[in-house]
This record gives C-alpha cells, sequence and structure tokens, in this order.
C-alpha cells in the first residue's frame, strides 16, 4: 500500500489498524474477504509494527494447506494394488524406443491404451 499509495508507515499502520486482521472476525463474511486477504493485512500490519519498533523479523501466519484431493483412490483403487516389483515391470513393459517425431501414432497409443487396461482386468 506505501508503495502506490504514498502513504507513510504511520498511515497505513492507521488503516490496518481498522482493517479485518482476523479470520473470526465477522466483519470477514459481510465483506466477502478470503483468509489469504486477511492474512495479507495482518501480515503487513505485524511487520509494520515491527519495523517501528526497531525489529528486523516479524511473526506472520500462514494459511493452512489446501486438503490433499483424494479422488483417484476413491475412484480406482489400482494404484495402491502395486508392488515395487510389479510396478517396475509395468513400467517396462510400457516403455517406448525413443524415435524423433513429433507426434505418436494411433497405433502407439492404441498399444499403451490395450497394455493399461489388460492390467486393470
Amino acid at each position: 500500500v506505501s508503495a502506490d499509495c504514498r502513504l507513510s508507515a504511520e498511515e497505513e499502520l492507521a488503516l490496518l489498524n481498522r482493517c479485518v486482521v482476523d479470520a473470526a472476525d465477522p466483519r470477514r463474511e459481510k465483506e466477502k474477504l478470503s483468509v489469504v486477504e486477511v492474512l495479507l493485512c495482518k501480515n503487513r500490519r505485524s511487520m509494520l509494527r515491527s519495523e517501528a519498533a526497531g525489529l528486523r523479523s516479524c511473526p506472520v501466519d500462514v494459511p493452512a494447506p489446501p486438503k490433499a484431493n483424494r479422488w483417484i483412490s476413491h475412484w480406482d483403487d489400482t494404484l495402491r494394488q502395486f508392488d515395487t516389483a510389479k510396478l517396475d515391470r509395468f513400467l517396462e513393459d510400457l516403455q517406448m524406443r525413443y524415435t524423433h517425431q513429433r507426434s505418436v501414432m494411433l497405433d502407439q497409443i492404441v498399444t499403451i491404451v490395450g497394455q493399461l487396461n489388460a492390467v486393470r482386468n
């Protein structure tokens, strides 16, 4: 904010003290702010306070990582059934000899898909 608006650090801090800086603040839902937006304001305020106190570091909050998307394991359990040796053999069967070409021929694709389907059946 300071760089774009040319506010002094004190002015910016005064503005940030009026902003939503807590995810539990009821104004967050009303203003439709994401947790990331709230934490950006909170972290900027923390930095400005630390600089004003003459500190070289400040605490910051990081949003929780998103939950892993595990749709494949719920959709098809095949990946969990491979042991290392079986997986190595499977990958060796799928290897193709390198040829300098920009595309894969249809018969190569049909062969690969056939090998994959044979393993699933």
